[in-house]
């Protein structure tokens, strides 16, 4: 089942009723946080993009099924309470407020993650060419599936420099 409420304003959800829901889009609304998102055990793929006053993902819990997670557009600065999503594929935090590299290894519990990108964040905007292999530094030794970032894939000498 899939499930768009894009442009409807809401600011607050409780999808546990919907635990048949396999893709989910809530763009362009007014999410605070992943309060309500949880226990959706048939979830696949949720789009949270352009959510201007998302700042934390605190109560998504029980999405065990999720692959695909886009959150573009938010305004997380941190990945402290970052879900534990242990089929998580890839992940796409472009234009969040995340500008500490210190933030990446908390999400070194994502093991299944393949696709990582992070376009448009003040981390991004500092570190430019070298986001690519700062991102590996950070996460390579705990995200061995990690194969691309910010739309790139690397090579054996990229990753051996990292």
């Amino acid at each position: 089942m899939v499930l768009n409420l894009d442009e409807n304003e809401i600011a607050e959800c409780d999808f546990c009723e919907h635990a048949t829901v396999k893709v989910l889009s809530l763009n362009k609304n007014k999410l605070a946080s992943g309060a309500g998102l949880r226990d959706l055990p048939c979830l696949e793929e949720l789009s949270i993009q352009e959510n201007e006053t998302l700042t934390s993902l605190k109560g998504m819990d029980n999405m065990n099924a999720l692959k695909k997670l886009n959150l573009t557009g938010s305004k997380l600065e941190s990945l402290s309470d970052f879900p534990s999503f242990p089929n998580l594929e890839e992940l796409v935090l472009d234009g969040n407020s995340i500008a500490a590299i210190a933030e990446l290894p908390k999400l070194g519990h994502l093991t299944k993650l393949k696709k990582f990108s992070m376009a448009g964040t003040p981390l991004a905007e500092e570190k430019g060419d070298d986001l690519k292999k700062e991102i590996l530094i950070a996460l390579m030794d705990q995200l061995k599936s990690l194969k691309e970032v910010n739309g790139e894939g690397w090579d054996d000498e990229l990753a051996k420099d990292a």
